[in-house]
């Protein structure tokens, strides 16, 4: 009895803790799935803040998320400000510069790297969500999310 139930306790125990490990992961399949899946018909902004526009697609994909559970629908976004000491002392607030973009049948990911290139923004896929920086300035830490792991940059250097 002891030699048939050892294997089986054994495979339990590591199937419980494969979720732990494999939880980052798996949210960054999600959100990547998300920004690859929400396509936008069409977006027209015009001289709109960072803030707005990020809003305007916060609100819309929500309603374009085919997510089951109506909570999860949608994706997080944290615009972290020019501070901390990665920043000059002469560096420019950009969140308030003015973006004018407009597309049709653009999936979130080619908007959010449109509108990062810009207002002068790197944009990263986090396991904090989707995380908007100044330039050069990495996205961790920040007030919103301490401490977090990077998935993907999706803007280019130089862009």
């Amino acid at each position: 009895m002891m030699k048939t139930a050892f294997p089986i306790i054994i495979a339990a125990a590591v199937a419980a803790l494969l979720p732990l490990h494999a939880q980052n992961p798996v949210r960054a399949e999600i959100i990547e799935g998300k920004i690859q899946r929400i396509v936008y018909d069409e977006i027209v902004m015009k001289s709109f803040t960072l803030q707005e526009a990020l809003e305007q697609l916060a609100t819309r994909s929500k309603t374009l998320d085919a997510d089951p559970d109506p909570s999860q629908r949608g994706v997080t976004f944290i615009v972290v400000p020019p501070s901390g000491p990665f920043t000059s002392p002469d560096a420019k607030d950009l969140r308030n510069q003015k973006v004018d973009y407009s597309g049709k049948n653009v999936t979130l990911d080619t908007a959010l790297r449109e509108i990062g290139k810009i207002t002068l923004h790197d944009v990263y896929l986090t396991s904090a969500g989707i995380v908007i920086v100044p330039r050069g300035i990495p996205p961790f830490p920040n007030e919103k999310a301490d401490k977090g792991e990077i998935f993907r940059k999706l803007t280019r250097d130089g862009e």
